[in-house]
């Protein structure tokens, strides 16, 4: 497996929908992930922002969510790929905004990814 469709299998394991920043479709249903396609060279580490959102009056859905890739992550995963392995660790959750929609929920992290080769 490439180290693209790596990445984008660890970011759809979730259980919500991701999608590359690139590649969001017009008619994505909440809620989702979104993340930037970014792939280290070897050896090499670099930050991949994630957003995630919902749709929903409250902030218990998405607080949930966040905390389980939180948790998911925090100690550092591994994403098996052709080149090797892509290790990946997650900083906090921000909360982020729409300002045309009150009930759209965002919160945003970094996650970087470095490739360590076979």
């Amino acid at each position: 497996m490439t180290k693209g469709q790596a990445i984008h299998n660890f970011f759809n394991s979730f259980g919500v929908k991701a999608y590359p920043i690139t590649s969001l479709p017009k008619d994505v249903t909440f809620p989702y992930m979104t993340y930037e396609p970014a792939i280290a060279g070897r050896g090499k580490s670099v930050n991949s922002t994630v957003n995630l959102w919902d749709y929903s009056a409250s902030e218990a859905d998405i607080n949930a969510k966040a905390n389980e890739i939180q948790q998911a992550i925090a100690g550092g995963a591994s994403i098996q790929c052709s080149d090797g392995a892509i290790y990946a660790y997650i900083d906090a959750w921000s909360p982020i905004t729409n300002e045309n929609d009150t009930a759209i929920k965002g919160r945003t992290a970094n996650i970087t990814l470095t490739l360590n080769t076979l």
